[in-house]
């Protein structure tokens, strides 16, 4: 299931085509280049090279990394840390990232999760889906892409029915 907001177009009497197209090009932009800053992010990967990586992108784009190498670590900040969002790895000997999304969003169901893997599978992300987890990144990835999953994840609105299942 996914949703699509568009932005409502209004008419004004003698405009035209051309123009509407502009405005609407102008509105895209500005939309495009919210961005946010000075989020608490926890990032939760077994790889260093990856929690690494992943925190120079984030304190490129003036974020605060917590970086830890387990799901029980991570989830031990949780309860004590306020975050506006977290990106785990799926698969992490111990617990997993599928697990401990399942314990956090057990604990605040409107929390921010994405997760992060080298592959995503159908069913695995539907599945992923309806635990809560709103984002998904895909590795390798670059600045961009990590900033585009802040932007999406931080953007998410979060509805009755995205939590009816918890």
């Amino acid at each position: 299931t996914f949703q699509i907001y568009l932005p409502r177009a209004e008419i004004k009497a003698g405009e035209g085509l051309v123009e509407r197209i502009a405005d609407s090009a102008q509105l895209s932009s500005a939309q495009s280049s919210l961005t946010y800053s000075n989020l608490n992010i926890l990032v939760v990967d077994n790889e260093s090279v990856i929690t690494a990586l992943l925190e120079v992108h984030l304190q490129g784009l003036n974020h605060n990394p917590t970086i830890v190498t387990n799901a029980e670590e991570a989830l031990r900040l949780y309860e004590l840390n306020e975050y506006d969002l977290v990106i785990s790895d799926v698969n992490m000997p111990g617990m997993s990232g599928f697990e401990l999304c399942k314990r956090i969003t057990a604990q605040k169901p409107e929390v921010r999760f994405c997760l992060m893997s080298g592959y995503f599978e159908a069913e695995n992300v539907t599945a992923f889906s309806k635990l809560g987890v709103i984002g998904y990144l895909k590795k390798p990835f670059n600045p961009q892409t990590v900033e585009e999953l802040i932007s999406s994840a931080m953007a998410h609105q979060f509805t009755k029915k995205d939590t009816q299942h918890y």
